[in-house]
């Protein structure tokens, strides 16, 4: 795997990136299971109406039906782009409950090092 920076590695392939934590929530009976993964192109409804869910976003994010809008046209950008990963993490009933959008950058710190 190539290194980043602060000893980080990025995944050679687009599937690398699928993890499955468990979260433990202090002495309650239950566990909470969440797996991060590549976000798909039908999670972009799910990822924009997140987006859309609070104070800052409702005034700026618009959910589009056609099968075009701009948040599509993001989306396949996104995924061509090799710097950049989209992620969502999925409840243990496949339910998606959040979304990360990382970008690695080149920098002239730390002899050239990137960073995300």
């Amino acid at each position: 795997m190539p290194r980043c920076a602060a000893g980080s590695a990025r995944p050679s392939d687009r599937s690398a990136c699928r993890r499955r934590v468990d979260i433990h929530r202090g002495n309650h009976d239950r566990e909470l299971s969440i797996t991060i993964r590549r976000a798909r192109r039908d999670d972009v409804a799910i990822i924009v109406g997140m987006l859309a869910d609070d104070p800052l976003g409702s005034a700026r994010e618009r959910i589009e039906r056609r099968c075009r809008n701009p948040t599509s046209q993001a989306f396949e950008k996104i995924e061509r782009e090799a710097n950049l990963q989209l992620v969502v993490a999925e409840d243990s009933e496949g339910i998606v409950v959040g979304c990360l959008q990382l970008c690695i950058l080149p920098g002239l710190s730390s002899q050239g090092a990137s960073r995300g």
